[in-house]
C-alpha cells in the first residue's frame, strides 16, 4: 500500500500520531493497531530496496578506498625507507672510498719521493763511474732501482685515478638515488592525497545514504 504515511501508536500508554518523512510503498508493519511500543521503536518500513542497494555499494566503496589509503601509506613509508637505505649505503661506501683515495694519494707522494731519491742515486753513480770510483755493475743497479721506483709511481698514480673515478661514480649514484627518491615521494604522496579525497567523498555519500535509509522508517516518538 502507498503511504503518506500516518500511524497512531501508544508509547507508554499514551496515544500519539506519527508520520513518515516521505511517501512510499509500505514494505513491513512492525506493530498492531493499539499496541503499546517503546519510544523510538520502528513502527513500519517503506520499501527502501533501491537506497539499501546503494548503501551496500557505498559501504563496499568505502572499504576499498580505505584499503587503497592504507596501501599507499605503507608504500610511502616503505619506499622512503628503501631509498634511504640505498643512499646511506652509498654514503658509507663514499666515506670508505675517500679514505682509500687519501691513502692512495699519500702512497703517490711517498713513491715520488722514493723515485727522486733513486734518480739522484743513479745520477751520482754515473758521475762516480765517470771518475772510475764505482764499477759499472753498481751504476746498472742504481739505474734499475730508479726505473723500478718510477714504475711504482706510475702504478700509485693509476690506483689514485681509479679511486677518484670510483668516488665520482658513487657521488653520481647518490645524487641519482636522491632525485629518484624525491620524484617517487612526490608521486606516492600525490596518489595518497587523491585516495584520501576519494575516501572522504565516499564516506560523505555513505553518511548521507544512511540518513536517507532512516527516513524510510516510521518510528514512535522519542
Amino acid at each position: 500500500a502507498a503511504a503518506g504515511a500516518q500511524a497512531v501508536g501508544a508509547p507508554v500508554g499514551e496515544a500519539a500520531r506519527v508520520q513518515a518523512q516521505r511517501s512510499g510503498v509500505v514494505a513491513d508493519i512492525s506493530v498492531r493497531e493499539g499496541q503499546q511500543v517503546e519510544r523510538g521503536a520502528v513502527l513500519l518500513r517503506l520499501d527502501d530496496a533501491q537506497v539499501r542497494t546503494r548503501l551496500k555499494l557505498l559501504e563496499q566503496q568505502v572499504a576499498e578506498a580505505r584499503g587503497r589509503v592504507s596501501m599507499l601509506e605503507a608504500l610511502v613509508a616503505s619506499r622512503g625507507d628503501a631509498y634511504g637505505m640505498q643512499v646511506r649505503v652509498r654514503k658509507a661506501t663514499a666515506v670508505e672510498t675517500v679514505a682509500r683515495l687519501e691513502a692512495a694519494r699519500a702512497q703517490v707522494s711517498a713513491k715520488e719521493r722514493e723515485a727522486e731519491a733513486r734518480a739522484r742515486d743513479a745520477r751520482q753513480s754515473e758521475q762516480l763511474k765517470a771518475k772510475e770510483f764505482v764499477a759499472s755493475v753498481e751504476v746498472e743497479n742504481a739505474t734499475m732501482q730508479a726505473e723500478v721506483a718510477r714504475s711504482q709511481v706510475d702504478a700509485a698514480r693509476a690506483a689514485t685515478r681509479e679511486r677518484e673515478a670510483s668516488l665520482g661514480r658513487l657521488e653520481l649514484e647518490q645524487r641519482g638515488l636522491e632525485g629518484d627518491a624525491r620524484v617517487a615521494s612526490l608521486a606516492d604522496r600525490a596518489a595518497l592525497a587523491a585516495a584520501k579525497v576519494e575516501l572522504e567523498r565516499y564516506e560523505g555519500e555513505l553518511e548521507e545514504t544512511r540518513q536517507e535509509v532512516a527516513r524510510w522508517e516510521v518510528v514512535a516518538p522519542r
